[in-house]
């Protein structure tokens, strides 16, 4: 005999901080109790619409934790639970927040504040190196401290309230 599950679509929306481009962000959802195999990890990469802009397909129903990888964002690390069901599966609206210009940890602090400092009034991240450009616009500038004033203090820890 063979166990057939259905598999479904799964959706969501997440946006980044201070950017109007939501395009870029890695989500992954990985299984954890499916059995006898684990399934995933799934990945998604957001697509620039303003709703609805991250799909995974042919999910199953059960648990799944979800991480996000953004460049100069808090990032979802240890993950989220997320429970897929024939009921559930649309992800609720998330934003990163931004600031995270030392991208080495997962917290706005003393150290992003200094690069954003050091790098302010600079071009942006047309080289790939001016990290201070926060929100990827293109230049250092007072957007970018703001995100950095705004969320300093903020680590990994601020997704822990969200209801995926």
């Amino acid at each position: 005999t063979a166990v057939v599950n259905p598999h479904f679509t799964v959706t969501g929306t997440i946006s980044m901080q201070g950017r109007l481009d939501r395009s870029g962000v890695l989500v992954t959802l990985t299984g954890v109790d499916q059995h006898p195999f684990t399934y995933g990890p799934f990945k998604s990469i957001s697509t620039s619409l303003l709703s609805g802009n991250l799909s995974f397909a042919k999910m199953i129903m059960g648990n799944y934790t979800l991480t996000t990888d953004q460049e100069r964002y808090l990032n979802v690390e240890e993950g989220i639970l997320v429970a897929i069901s024939d009921t559930k599966t649309t992800l609720n609206p998330l934003e990163l927040k931004g600031g995270n210009t030392d991208w080495n940890d997962n917290e706005i602090n003393i150290d992003d504040a200094s690069i954003v400092g050091s790098q302010y009034g600079t071009a942006g991240v047309t080289d790939g190196k001016a990290n201070g450009d926060a929100n990827f616009s293109g230049k250092v500038d007072i957007f970018d401290l703001a995100l950095v004033g705004g969320n300093y203090g903020l680590n990994g820890n601020v997704y822990n309230t969200w209801i995926p």
